[in-house]
């Protein structure tokens, strides 16, 4: 009767992998699941937008929009939480008619809003058949902190 043969997963004529050709096998691994993860991250990046693009600041917040239908305007506030100033704060609206086409924008800014602060806008609206408002954008120039700023003094004639 014949020995049994030890069972491996390498035959005779294959050589067992060094710890270099693993390493090297392991870092390709590595490489190639890093390539598919970020393919998957940063896929459809240059697509078009279909819909503005809204800046979403969290420390420059806009709330409490509505539309006064009696008055026709549009209202709203922006707060800053932060505690720096911002300057040249700026609202931008499409109104919306009922045939759901922009049938105006409509703006308004202010020149500061101050740490902790709030403006409270009503813009005019011109249009007549109004179904509703959509943001177009909300922005501002944070004043760096420990910049200081001239005051501005406006003569009467």
């Amino acid at each position: 009767m014949a020995p049994p043969v030890p069972r491996t997963r390498h035959t005779p004529s294959q050589p067992e992998p060094s710890a270099r050709q693993a390493l090297v096998f392991f870092v390709a691994a590595v490489v190639v699941l890093g390539l598919a993860v970020g393919a998957y991250v940063f896929q459809g990046r240059d697509r078009p937008k279909l819909a503005p693009r809204v800046r979403l600041d969290r420390t420059l917040a806009l709330t409490a929009i509505r539309f006064d239908a009696r008055a026709r305007t549009v209202g709203g506030q922006v707060t800053n939480h932060t505690r720096v100033p911002y300057e040249g704060v700026i609202v931008i609206f499409d109104v919306i008619g009922a045939d759901s086409t922009v049938v105006e924008t409509v703006r308004d800014s202010v020149a500061r809003v101050l740490p902790g602060g709030t403006w409270t806008f009503a813009i005019p609206v011109r249009a007549r058949d109004v179904a509703r408002v959509r943001v177009v954008r909300y922005d501002g120039e944070r004043v760096p902190e420990g910049a200081r700023t001239p005051a501005v003094t406006v003569a009467s004639p």
